[in-house]
């Protein structure tokens, strides 16, 4: 065989198998065995675990300074403006907060320029039942303090106050 044929039969066998490969699309790839969520969260232990749920009840606490998001699947919480009470500005701070906690996954925790994710995958269900119990008290105490500046600032509170004087007094 001189050169030109053997290189014309390389040609060929070449483009070949650059059809054939097309006609499938891709070379086939082992299905990895981990998913980001494997790498991405750590297993907390004990310590970590009560510490971290002792902090996010006490946020729940912080709900009309925070922005709370809740779906079947996650609760986020989160603050634009840092989480001290003096920093609500109207530019966005670098001191910004948020926890996203995945059902049946765990929590992705971001403050200032660090961010950690932990492995918890009761935290959503428990925390969902404490969220209803703190959200109610705070419903209650909020109620509580709107009705009487409402009252107040508005003048109703003086003749709701007679109202309820000449009821008392006609009974």
């Amino acid at each position: 065989m001189n050169k030109k044929k053997l290189s014309k039969l390389i040609e060929k066998s070449t483009l070949k198998a650059i059809s054939e490969f097309n006609g499938y699309g891709s070379v086939p790839m082992k299905e990895s065995r981990k998913s980001f969520n494997d790498y991405m969260f750590t297993e907390c232990d004990s310590e970590i675990k009560e510490k971290s749920r002792n902090m996010i009840f006490r946020l729940l606490s912080l709900r009309d300074q925070l922005t709370i998001s809740i779906t079947d699947q996650s609760v986020s919480i989160s603050s634009e403006y840092g989480l001290k009470k003096s920093n609500h500005n109207n530019y966005m701070s670098s001191e910004y907060f948020s926890i996203e906690i995945i059902k049946d996954t765990g929590y992705i925790m971001s403050y200032k320029e660090k961010r950690l994710a932990y492995r918890d995958s009761e935290i959503y269900e428990d925390l969902i039942g404490q969220i209803e119990v703190v959200f109610k008290s705070l419903n209650h105490e909020n109620f509580k303090e709107l009705y009487n500046e409402v009252m107040v600032d508005s003048g109703l509170a003086r003749s709701s106050n007679l109202d309820d004087l000449l009821d008392k007094s006609s009974s």
